[in-house]
C-alpha cells in the first residue's frame, strides 16, 4: 500500500507541473458590483514670506535670516516657531504678520505664526536702542535749527556792538 500512495503523489506532481508549464490558468469570478471608497490626503500649503531688516536675526529650527527675505511654504494645520534676537544695543522695532502689529504674541522672544487658507507676510525690523534724539514725530532738522540760532544771535550782538559804538561816536 506505501508503495500505492507514493506513486499516486508522483503522478499529482506531475500533472501539476504539465498544467503549470502549458500556461492553464484558474481564475476566480466574482458577479455583482462591489463599492470602492478611495481617499487621497493631501496636504495644501500656501506662501508665507519673512523680511528680516536691521540688526538682528530671526531663527527657525534649521535656519537663521539676517537682513534677508526668505520663503516657506506651510500647511493649513502646521505651525512655525521664529525665534527673534536682537544685536548688542539693538532692540526689535516692529513685527507685522499681514500689516498688523503682532508684538503682543511674542512671548520669549518666540513668535508662532500657525498656517492659513492665504499667502502670508511676516516683516521683522530692528533698529538701534539708543536714541540720541527722541523720536516725537517732527520730521524738522534740530541741528539746522540750532545752528540758524546761533548765528542769528551772533547777528543781533553784532550789530548791537555797532550800534553802541555809534551813538557813543
Amino acid at each position: 500500500m506505501k508503495k500505492k500512495s507514493s506513486m499516486s503523489r508522483v503522478i499529482v506532481a506531475m500533472i501539476c507541473c504539465c498544467l503549470l508549464f502549458m500556461g492553464i490558468s484558474v481564475r476566480a469570478e466574482t458577479t455583482g458590483n462591489v463599492p470602492v471608497t478611495y481617499t487621497k490626503e493631501t496636504s495644501v500649503t500656501y506662501p508665507l514670506h519673512v523680511k528680516v531688516t536691521g540688526k538682528g536675526e530671526v531663527s527657525t529650527a534649521t535656519e537663521t535670516l539676517r537682513n534677508q527675505t526668505k520663503q516657506y511654504d506651510l500647511a493649513v494645520d502646521e505651525s512655525m516657531t521664529f525665534h527673534l534676537k536682537a544685536d548688542t544695543g539693538r532692540k526689535v522695532k516692529k513685527v507685522l504678520l499681514n500689516g498688523s502689529n503682532v508684538e503682543a504674541s511674542i512671548a520669549d522672544n518666540k513668535l508662532t505664526v500657525s498656517g492659513a487658507e492665504k499667502e502670508q507676510t511676516l516683516i521683522v525690523e530692528f533698529e538701534s536702542a539708543r536714541k540720541i534724539f527722541p523720536q516725537t514725530g517732527d520730521s524738522s532738522n534740530l541741528v539746522f535749527w540750532c545752528i540758524l540760532f546761533v548765528l542769528s544771535l551772533a547777528g543781533i550782538i553784532y550789530t548791537y556792538r555797532k550800534k553802541i559804538k555809534l551813538i557813543k561816536n
